[in-house]
């Protein structure tokens, strides 16, 4: 999952053509994704969940230096859970369980369309890339903006994740929506595009465009099935008065900490790490622009919402477990959705 990745929601109902992901497709079949499929017996419902994991700590985005040590300390830090068991001479003992921890956070999603297979999965990459492109290649953070190798993370896995954060760990946050029979099949129309593409081979930097094709991190993954449903607009096309601005961050990595022409940048992790640091870059300076949805912003969102509807969405209820925060929502019946001319036949056999 990719460095500094981030991302999401909510909602501004504005409708725009989704660019094709690709002209050429290449085939495959079920056994392809087969893995990011879960076993669901209730199938009522059609419905899609967004999925946030915060880091184990707060990132400090006040500079690119905080930022960057935020992220170093949280790849050090594990979460888990207290195991009550007996040891070798009968006696009670109290043990930490680890679960695995996103130490820049993680975003994914479900879909489940009655009568197909329910798919639980996010973007995501082997992580040797980033963590060599950060720290060891001096790439610094020119790091997040590169496309590096992607794929799928399985439903059993995610699964596993969701059910140890519900009954025992928590940080785990997420917006439901229930969906009307037609938008559900063509979000599944759309996951076949991607997959049909290859995109969810390219893990993207935190501007890539998954619907051109780009690649995704985590976040933009997740949040293109939102805008796929016309409720998220695109990101470059978020005002300040939109629905969805209150999760936005925007930053401009300044040139010293970006590699030119193949050479490494000026300021890089060891020198970081040494105390060194910059502030990000002004409008007018030399730099790259990178805004993104912010996942901890989301989660916060999400555990101070109040109750009220949203454009295109009515509002329904909060989950009401201790651990977690959900809130659910109905897309209602005069929403839109981009068409799609691929096939979904495939997964019913």
């Amino acid at each position: 999952m990719k460095f500094f990745v981030l991302l999401f929601l909510v909602c501004s109902f504005s409708s725009y053509a989704l660019e094709p992901i690709c002209q050429n497709p290449k085939h495959f079949d079920k056994k392809d994704i087969k893995h990011i499929f879960k076993k669901d017996l209730n199938l009522t419902e059609n419905q899609l969940i967004i999925y946030s994991v915060n880091p184990p700590t707060p990132i400090d985005w006040s500079t690119p230096g905080k930022a960057f040590k935020s992220i170093f300390k949280n790849a050090f830090i594990t979460e888990g859970y207290d195991v009550r068991e007996s040891d070798s001479e009968g006696l009670l003992i109290t043990r930490k369980q680890s679960i695995k921890t996103h130490f820049i956070g993680h975003m994914f999603m479900q879909l489940k369309c009655t009568g197909l297979p329910t798919v639980l999965t996010g973007m995501s990459s082997p992580g040797d890339e980033e963590i060599s492109g950060l720290m060891l290649k001096g790439k610094s953070f020119n790091q997040i903006v590169s496309t590096t190798k992607g794929h799928f993370n399985t439903a059993k896995e995610l699964q596993e994740e969701i059910e140890l954060r519900k009954e025992r760990v928590g940080n785990l946050h997420y917006v439901g929506i229930n969906l009307k029979p037609s938008s559900c099949e063509e979000l599944l129309k759309y996951l076949t595009e991607y997959t049909a593409c290859g995109v969810n081979q390219r893990y993207g930097g935190l501007d890539a465009n998954p619907h051109k094709g780009e690649g995704a991190g985590c976040s933009a993954f997740a949040i293109s099935f939102l805008q796929r449903l016309n409720l998220v607009p695109r990101i470059e096309e978020i005002k300040n008065e939109s629905f969805g601005s209150q999760f936005l961050r925007k930053i401009k990595v300044p040139k010293i900490m970006l590699s030119f022409k193949e050479s490494d940048p000026k300021l890089g992790a060891w020198g970081i790490l040494r105390g060194k640091d910059v502030n990000w870059a002004k409008e007018k300076e030399e730099g790259r622009d990178v805004t993104f949805f912010d996942p901890e912003l989301f989660s916060k969102w999400v555990s101070e919402f109040k109750k009220t509807n949203i454009e295109g969405l009515k509002y329904l209820g909060r989950d009401n477990n201790p651990k977690i925060n959900g809130i659910w929502f109905e897309e209602n019946q005069n929403t839109s959705i981009e068409p799609s001319s691929y096939t979904i036949d495939y997964l019913k056999s």
